[in-house]
């Protein structure tokens, strides 16, 4: 729960405790689970190091079967960790890693929802350097594989990971549409709605800055499609509002990692750019500020590069002057999008799988069949 707070140290020190606690004599079990909890928690802070250690200690002291459901587990959490610093080249030999999924009670919809979340993650980089005859047939299975960890989290009832697989969703749709993939702005935005609601609802906001900054890509890149965000939304949470910045800059500061400082830099130079502030001072000091972590931090200028957010000139010299613009329709959010109830936010995730056309129809067989 600390951890689902922004709460990052206390929910370490919870484990620490309870690791050292001379009264607790934890079995070998749980100590392995118990390890892969603080790797969970290492992972999502971008501290794929010191995960990699206690993944490592893991391995070496325990006798866990790598047939077993822990024994998965970890496996997976290897490819995880793997993958948070591959080169690209090295990416899709990553899947011939990963264990096979083994379908089974309610134990293991856990490992499910997190192997077809990793699954998509690993098989999207093929849509974006594929061929064009490719991408329609890559894109309906990075969706099923999607929507199966929806399905799987839903079960379950774990709405934090929901809401995690849903950014990485939008992150996704928004990136496919910049390689030609026909997917209308309108369904990415919808999309990035939901999971707000979803916010609302589950109560982790203040772990959320990633999926900000990439909200704010999005709106920058399709500013039509953002005339249609809640009128009743204040100012910190449009993009195109400098009080968006201003927030996201506090929570980035307070909660976030190296690698979302730099996003959050680059996307604010963009929108600063777009107000035609580029020869300002605030920009200047935010210019400063990117280029000291990228010359500090390698590892976020590879990451950077890896995830088409920087381009190679760009990192030599810093010389963020182009923009993309693009033009999009107008279209209407349905009414359902932005209410807080649980219920109907599920009822709002069929609605999208049902009823929007950029779906493939055999990808709502999962949604459908956990809903009737």
């Amino acid at each position: 729960m600390h951890f689902k707070m922004g709460m990052v140290q206390e929910a370490e020190q919870g484990l620490a405790d309870l690791c050292n606690n001379a009264q607790w004599r934890l079995s070998r079990t749980l100590s392995v689970v118990t390890a892969l909890r603080h790797m969970w928690i290492l992972r999502n802070s971008n501290r794929s190091e010191q995960a990699k250690q206690v993944l490592v200690r893991v391995l070496n002291e325990s006798r866990i079967s790598p047939e077993s459901r822990i024994g998965r587990l970890l496996q997976l959490h290897s490819v995880w960790l793997d993958y948070e610093t591959a080169e690209l080249a090295r990416i899709p030999l990553l899947r011939s890693n990963m264990p096979p999924p083994v379908c089974g009670g309610d134990g293991d919809m856990t490992m499910l929802m997190e192997w077809h979340n990793l699954y998509a993650l690993l098989l999207k980089w093929e849509v974006y350097a594929c061929s064009v005859p490719q991408r329609a047939e890559l894109h309906g299975r990075i969706l099923r594989h999607h929507y199966e960890s929806f399905f799987y989290a839903l079960c379950i009832n774990d709405l934090y990971r929901l809401h995690n697989f849903m950014f990485n969703l939008a992150d996704y749709l928004n990136k496919a549409k910049n390689v030609g993939i026909d997917v209308p702005a309108q369904a990415i935005l919808s999309c990035y709605l939901l999971i707000f609601a979803l916010e609302e609802c589950g109560g982790h906001k203040e772990h959320a800055s990633w999926g900000r900054i990439t909200f704010a890509e999005f709106c920058l890149s399709h500013a039509d499609a953002v005339g249609n965000l809640p009128a009743q939304w204040s100012d910190d949470m449009n993009p195109m509002n400098r009080a968006f910045y201003r927030h996201l800059s506090e929570k980035v500061e307070q909660y976030g990692t190296a690698r979302e400082q730099a996003m959050f830099y680059l996307v604010y130079m963009r929108f600063l750019r777009r107000r035609g502030e580029a020869e300002g001072a605030l920009y200047a000091g935010v210019h400063r500020q990117l280029y000291a972590l990228l010359a500090e931090q390698n590892h976020v200028r590879d990451y950077l590069l890896r995830e088409g957010m920087l381009c190679r000139r760009a990192c030599h010299y810093l010389n963020f002057s182009t923009e993309n613009q693009c033009n999009i329709k107008k279209s209407v959010i349905p009414a359902q999008v932005g209410i807080h109830c649980p219920m109907l936010i599920k009822q709002c995730l069929i609605k999208v799988f049902r009823d929007s056309t950029w779906i493939p129809a055999c990808t709502g067989m999962t949604v459908r069949r956990f809903f009737g």
